[in-house]
């Protein structure tokens, strides 16, 4: 697919919610939006909390937050990716923050626009779902939503290799699909995702091996240059919700998630010496037999 089809990281995202709603579904959409940011060990910046409550209580709008984000820097001038390949298309090699439409060139800066726009965007996700047919273009269209106000490659597929570190044990890590294997990757996933009208009805151990299936193949794939964990979370969220379950991400340590996550991708050592080791896709479906739960129960 190219980048075309995928859409631009320039495109509209959807408009902030019409729906009436009201302050308990609002703290509660909140609530699972920081459920998923933690799941990451990010912290809230400074004086958020506050201007979250004044949006939960309707003293403020989705589309005020959305404002306070965006026009903090409003009249300066984005910083459009060079022509470079490798990580400089991404990150400026200076400041070493990555290019993003609101002119910021600290690294500090940017990770509280990105934490509160992030927030307020899964917030929305959860009021107004963006509706579709649950498969890669779905989920492209989420991240879109959630990073086009920030990056302009949001939707679009990552030109890198990438790896990450396992914390607590040194000389390991997990490695994402590398750039070229994505289309295969991308297969695969279709295949997991065209499935998911099937997931109706099915008894709770039946859908946990199909979740685990579709996560760890989306994981493992990696679509983007970041935010992936927060656009799968609320594609899953949402099929879950459409065959009547939900996921508790508040339910679930960090620890917990980043090593399950982790362990489901191939890891190998730093070491060049040392072993592959393969999955083990055991700590994620525990991780998912803890968190989902039958809609009917929370009813």
């Amino acid at each position: 697919m190219t980048a075309d089809a995928r859409g631009s990281g320039r495109d509209t995202v959807p408009p902030p919610p019409t729906t009436p709603t009201t302050p308990t579904e609002r703290r509660a959409a909140f609530a699972r939006s920081a459920a998923i940011l933690a799941l990451e060990g990010l912290e809230m910046p400074a004086g958020w909390a506050e201007f979250r409550d004044q949006v939960i209580e309707g003293a403020r709008s989705i589309g005020d937050a959305i404002v306070a984000v965006t026009g903090e820097r409003r009249g300066l001038p984005d910083q459009p990716r060079p022509r470079a390949v490798g990580i400089e298309r991404y990150v400026d090699p200076v400041t070493k923050v990555s290019y993003n439409k609101l002119g910021l060139r600290r690294r500090s800066e940017l990770a509280a626009a990105d934490y509160r726009m992030t927030d307020v965007r899964l917030m929305q996700l959860t009021l107004e779902p963006i509706r579709g047919r649950y498969d890669l273009d779905h989920l492209e269209r989420l991240h879109r939503h959630i990073y086009a106000d920030l990056y302009d490659w949001a939707g679009e597929y990552r030109s890198i290799d990438f790896s990450r570190t396992l914390n607590g044990e040194p000389g390991w890590k997990a490695r994402f699909a590398p750039v070229d294997d994505i289309p295969a990757v991308a297969v695969s996933v279709r295949q997991d995702l065209g499935i998911w009208n099937t997931l109706n009805g099915l008894a709770l151990p039946d859908f946990l091996a199909r979740l685990t299936s579709i996560y760890v193949k989306l994981n493992y794939m990696h679509p983007f240059l970041k935010g992936n964990g927060r656009a799968i979370a609320g594609l899953l969220s949402q099929l879950a919700h459409e065959a009547r379950y939900a996921l508790r991400f508040e339910q679930v340590e960090p620890q917990v998630w980043s090593r399950a996550t982790a362990y489901s991708m191939p890891r190998i050592g730093t070491d060049p010496d040392a072993r592959r080791i393969g999955r083990d896709y055991t700590l994620i479906r525990e991780v998912f037999a803890r968190i989902a739960v039958p809609l009917g129960d929370l009813e």
